[in-house]
Parts: C-alpha cells; sequence; structure tokens
C-alpha cells in the first residue's frame, strides 16, 4: 500500500472503513477512493471532512457516556 493517499488500494481501504463507520455512526459523510493518483487531493478533502465529522460525533458520545456515569 505504498503511495498512501495516491494508492488505489489505499484509499480504497480507506473508502471501505469510513462507509463502515458512516453506516455504525450514522454520518453523513464517506470517502471516496482514487480511481488515479491525480485523484489525491480530492481524496484528501473528503478525508478531511470525513475526519471533522468522526472528531464532533466521537466528541459528543463520549460527553454523553461522561454524563450519563458522572451525573446521576
Amino acid at each position: 500500500m505504498d503511495g498512501g493517499p495516491k494508492s488505489v488500494e489505499y484509499t480504497g481501504l480507506v473508502e471501505w472503513l469510513s462507509k463502515e463507520l458512516q453506516t455504525l455512526c450514522k454520518l453523513d459523510e464517506h470517502v471516496n477512493a482514487v480511481s488515479s493518483a491525480e485523484d489525491s487531493s480530492s481524496f484528501l478533502l473528503e478525508l478531511s471532512s470525513f475526519l471533522k465529522e468522526l472528531g464532533k460525533y466521537t466528541e459528543n458520545y463520549f460527553v454523553y457516556r461522561y454524563i450519563t456515569r458522572n451525573c446521576h
């Protein structure tokens, strides 16, 4: 999987993982794999948006868990 965001195989794995997390966490965003190395900048932009949304989800989840466990 050399090449990171320029690799079709690497971005395919990220796409699969992002779609699984999208379903599991009920997110709006997911990441599409690249079809060529020239698509890497759009891949990185999608990845950035996805990670922002995932970060908000996980932050809200952990705040909720903390409150429900510690504020009775």
